[in-house]
């Protein structure tokens, strides 16, 4: 009985996990994009 319930903790605590790396490398491709933009403008209007 314990067992299934350490099990059940643990999963879920991987799918959060997941979704915390997951959302993580969203926002690196956003930050990522940003500055490559903002970097390519500033080389237009040098």
């Amino acid at each position: 009985m314990p067992l299934s319930i350490f099990t059940l903790i643990d999963t879920k605590r991987e799918k959060s996990r997941n979704l915390f790396l997951k959302e993580n490398e969203n926002l690196n491709k956003t930050l990522t994009f940003i500055i490559e933009f903002r970097y390519n403008n500033n080389r237009l209007f040098e």
